[in-house]
């Protein structure tokens, strides 16, 4: 198993401010569940590994039997990086619905070690609380535009996402949180794909079912939009594999070196932990050099 001690050290301290100053406690009575939901959740290296003491499986088991590339282009994503009608980002996510979600309860929730509690992936930790932050902390009147079309668009299908009230000082343990989350996968897009904001234009793919639906215009993620997405992601994933990209070869050795060599990316894990905005973002692999990182290709 992976150097458990150091890494378990890193991930407890990680973990320590997941609930910290929370007072959500919508998901107890939520009919609309986002761990139901084909909602893209993505995951980095840090999750993978924290997933994987968990439930004591190897990172290459976890991402084989839970993970897979994600495929997102969110209002965000478009507004910010001005995307084109068929351009996608790249990520690592979660399958859906969520395959830890069993009963009504989440498997990965938490879990004791003998250094403390670990647990579900950061951006789990997070939502909706983040989406109600520009509320707590003063801000630029784009900046409070932006969070407020986030959140109407998410309303339809999330309701949870409306009329939260964070505290000031979960609002702080939030922004770290949120800041922690974009490092890791940004150095873990880095490693994989090359750069942390990773695009591909799937415009070969634009008339199949499926495709008007999901590069539409709406202004609310609705459960056909929902759908759309996880049936056009899927037919990317297809077309992906199918084009033999070199990413999805080296994925699977980055995972064991991941398991058997994790020392490197250990490290980093910790520098992030500790000060959670080491790296420029977007972030590509050779910024990740000062850091030691000797994750191949």
């Amino acid at each position: 198993m992976i150097q458990e001690k150091k890494v378990l050290e890193i991930l407890v301290q990680r973990h320590q401010q997941f609930t910290l100053g929370s007072k959500f406690d919508k998901c107890s009575n939520c009919q609309y569940k986002c761990c139901t939901a084909p909602l893209s959740v993505d995951i980095s290296f840090a999750d993978i590994l924290n997933m994987a003491l968990v439930l004591n499986e190897t990172p290459a088991q976890v991402f084989d039997k839970y993970c897979r590339i994600g495929i997102n282009r969110d209002p965000d994503l478009i507004r910010s990086y001005k995307l084109r009608p068929h351009e996608v980002k790249l990520s690592l996510e979660l399958k859906t619905p969520c395959p830890f979600h069993i009963n009504d309860m989440c498997k990965i929730y938490s879990k004791s070690t003998s250094q403390g509690i670990i647990g579900r992936p950061v951006v789990c930790s997070i939502f909706p609380e983040i989406m109600n932050i520009h509320k707590t902390f003063p801000v630029d009147q784009q900046t409070f535009n932006d969070f407020e079309n986030s959140i109407d668009y998410f309303s339809e299908s999330f309701p949870c996402t409306k009329d939260n009230i964070v505290s000031f000082e979960r609002g702080q343990t939030l922004l770290y949180l949120k800041n922690l989350m974009d490092q890791e996968l940004a150095a873990t897009e880095a490693i994989v794909f090359g750069h942390s904001s990773f695009f591909i234009d799937v415009s070969d793919l634009q008339n199949e079912a499926g495709f008007d639906t999901f590069f539409t215009t709406e202004k609310r993620l609705s459960k056909k939009r929902l759908d759309s997405i996880d049936q056009v992601s899927d037919r990317i994933r297809q077309w992906l594999t199918s084009s033999k990209q070199p990413f999805l070869s080296s994925l699977k050795t980055m995972l064991n070196q991941l398991q058997h060599s994790p020392a490197p990316y250990i490290s980093l894990l910790g520098q992030l932990v500790d000060t959670p905005a080491l790296l420029p973002m977007p972030c590509k692999r050779a910024d990740l050099l000062p850091y030691d990182i000797s994750l191949k290709n």
